[in-house]
C-alpha cells in the first residue's frame, strides 16, 4: 500500500472526528461573530428582559412572578458582572446557544448515524431561527435549550452507554425547571405520552425502585414550589405558561393567526429577520422536513415516531393560539429533517448496493444541496437585518451612550441621560455601574456636567445650546440623529 493511499485511509478513519471539530468551530463562529451588527442594537423585548432580570429579588422568592426564572437569574448575573451593554444583555443566550448546539448534536447522534447527525446539526446551527434565539438577549432560547437537554437525557437513560445515573439527575433537575418556560408543558406531555405508549419505556419505568420515585417526587416539588406560589399569587401567569389567550379569540382572530403561521412557513421569497424570521425554513429545508414527516408517518411504530407525531399534532393549536411562539417547533422540525436526510441517503444506497463509486458520486450532489442550505441560512440571518425589513426596532442609543460614558475623563462628574419614557426603567440600570448618572424623561433647564439626549426625548434646543457631539445612525440616512451630547 503506497503512502498516499494510507493517508487517505487515515483521513477517512477520522472523518467524524474532523466533522465534530468543524462543527464546534462553526457553532462558535455563528454564535459570536459580529454580534455588534446582527443584531445591531437592543430591541424592546431585550430591554424588558434586562429590567426583569436586574430587578429580580433572589432573597424574596415568593414576592414576584418567576416566569422564565432560570434565564433571568443568568441574565442578572451577566448584567452584574459585565454591566448594561450588548455583551451583558446577550451573554446568557450566547452560552445557552452553544450548549444547545452541542446537546442537539449529541442527541441526534444517538438517534441516527453519525453522518446524518453531523449534516443535520450543521444545518441546525446555521439556521436563522436558531441564530435569532442564540444571539438575542431574551428567554427565546430556553425552549430549544430545554428540549435538546431533555431529549438527550431521556435517550441516554433508555439506551445507556454508561453514566445513566448522571443523566437521570440531569433530567430530574431540568424537567421541573423547564416548566418555568411558557408552553414547555406541551412537549413534556408529548414525551410522556409517547413513553406510556411504548413498551420499552414502560419496561424501564417498572424496573425503577420505589424509593427513587419518592426522591423524584420530593425534588420536583421543591423545584416547583416558587412557580406554584407564583401561580397562586399571580393567577394571570397560568394562562401565560399554558399559552392560553387572555381574551376569547374570534373567528377573525383565528383566520389572522392562520395567515401569520402560513406566511412564517411558506414566505419563501422574503428574508425578514425579527423576533421570528420569515421564512422559518428555506424551500429546500422545508422539502426535506416534509419528506421526514411522511417517512415518520409510514414508520409510526417506533417511540421516536410516537413522540414526534404527538408533538406535531399538539403544535397546531399552540401555533394558532400563539403565532409569536412558532420557534417552539424548531427541535421537532429538525428531527424530521434528520429523518429526511437519512431517507435520502438510504434510498440512494439502495439503487447501488454493490457499487461504492456510484454511491460516492450520488453523495456529491447531496453535499452541494446541503451546503447551499447552510449558506442560504446564514445569508438570511445576516443580510435580513440590513435588507429584509428596515422597520425592525433595534435601538442604537445604548452603545452610543456607553461610548460617551467611557470617554469621560472625570468619572465622578454628573451625567444626565434623557430618554423616552418607555425606556427610562431600562436606562436607569446604568446607575448600577455609573453612580454619577441620572436618568430623566426631560432635559433639565440648567444642566450640570454632561447631558446625553436620546432621539425622541423631550428637551429644549434653545436652553441647551449647541451640541458638543452628535451621533448618527449608520443604518439609515446620515441626518438621522440618535444621540446628542451637551458639554
Amino acid at each position: 500500500m503506497n503512502r498516499s493511499l494510507l493517508r487517505q485511509l487515515l483521513l477517512y478513519r477520522y472523518r467524524y472526528s474532523i466533522g465534530i471539530v468543524l462543527f464546534v468551530v462553526l457553532l462558535i463562529l455563528m454564535v459570536f461573530v459580529r454580534l455588534d451588527l446582527a443584531p445591531s442594537g437592543v430591541s424592546q423585548s431585550e430591554m424588558s428582559s434586562s429590567v426583569t432580570s436586574a430587578t429580580l429579588q433572589l432573597a424574596q422568592p415568593f414576592s414576584q412572578p418567576w416566569i422564565d426564572a432560570p434565564y433571568h437569574v443568568l441574565q442578572k448575573l451577566s448584567l452584574s458582572v459585565l454591566g448594561l451593554n450588548q455583551w451583558g444583555i446577550t451573554l446568557p443566550s450566547l452560552l445557552l446557544g452553544l450548549a444547545t448546539g452541542v446537546a442537539f448534536l449529541m442527541m441526534v447522534r444517538r438517534w441516527f448515524r453519525m453522518n446524518v447527525a453531523l449534516i443535520t446539526s450543521f444545518i441546525f446551527v446555521t439556521s436563522a431561527a436558531f441564530l435569532v434565539q442564540a444571539r438575542t438577549g431574551t428567554p427565546m432560547i430556553m425552549t430549544t435549550f430545554w428540549l435538546s437537554i431533555i431529549l438527550l437525557a431521556v435517550t441516554n437513560i433508555l439506551h445507556p452507554e454508561g453514566r445513566s445515573k448522571l443523566w437521570g439527575i440531569v433530567l430530574l433537575i431540568v424537567v421541573p425547571l423547564s416548566l418555568y418556560t411558557p408552553l414547555m408543558i406541551y412537549p413534556l406531555l408529548s414525551v410522556g405520552i409517547a413513553g406510556l405508549l411504548h413498551p420499552h419505556v414502560r419496561f424501564v419505568a417498572r424496573r425503577m425502585a420505589a424509593w427513587k420515585y419518592v426522591a423524584v417526587g420530593l425534588t420536583v416539588v421543591a423545584l416547583l414550589t416558587p412557580l406554584a406560589f407564583t401561580i397562586i399569587k399571580y393567577p394571570e401567569t397560568l394562562p401565560e405558561l399554558a399559552g392560553i389567550p387572555t381574551h376569547t379569540l374570534s373567528l377573525q382572530d383565528i383566520v389572522f393567526n392562520t395567515k401569520v403561521v402560513t406566511k412564517s412557513f411558506l414566505s419563501i421569497g422574503s428574508a425578514v429577520v425579527g423576533s421570528i424570521p420569515q421564512p422559518i425554513f428555506g424551500a429546500a429545508s422545508l422539502i426535506i422536513i416534509v419528506l421526514g414527516l411522511f417517512r415518520t408517518i409510514a414508520d409510526h411504530h417506533s417511540a421516536r415516531s410516537y413522540m414526534l407525531l404527538i408533538w406535531s399534532a399538539s403544535f397546531i393549536p399552540i401555533a394558532l393560539l400563539n403565532p409569536d411562539k412558532l420557534l417552539i417547533c424548531l427541535i421537532p422540525a429538525y428531527l424530521f429533517m434528520a429523518i429526511g436526510v437519512e431517507t435520502l441517503i438510504r434510498e440512494w444506497y439502495k439503487l447501488f448496493p454493490l457499487n461504492p463509486y456510484a454511491r460516492l458520486a450520488g453523495l456529491l450532489p447531496l453535499i452541494v444541496l446541503l451546503g447551499g442550505i447552510m449558506v442560504s441560512n446564514t445569508a438570511q440571518y445576516f443580510y435580513g437585518y440590513f435588507y429584509g425589513n428596515p422597520n425592525v426596532p433595534y435601538e442604537l442609543q445604548l452603545a452610543a451612550t456607553n461610548r460617551i460614558l467611557a470617554a469621560q475623563k472625570d468619572k465622578k462628574a454628573p451625567v444626565s441621560v434623557v430618554v423616552v419614557s418607555d425606556e427610562s426603567a431600562f436606562y436607569d440600570l446604568l446607575r448600577r455601574k455609573h453612580g454619577n448618572v441620572t436618568v430623566a424623561v426631560s432635559a433639565p433647564v440648567k444642566p450640570a456636567g454632561v447631558t446625553i439626549i436620546h432621539d425622541g426625548a423631550t428637551y429644549s434646543p434653545e436652553a441647551l445650546g449647541v451640541p458638543y457631539r452628535i451621533v448618527t445612525s449608520y443604518r439609515a440616512q446620515s441626518d438621522q440623529v440618535i444621540v446628542r451630547q451637551y458639554q
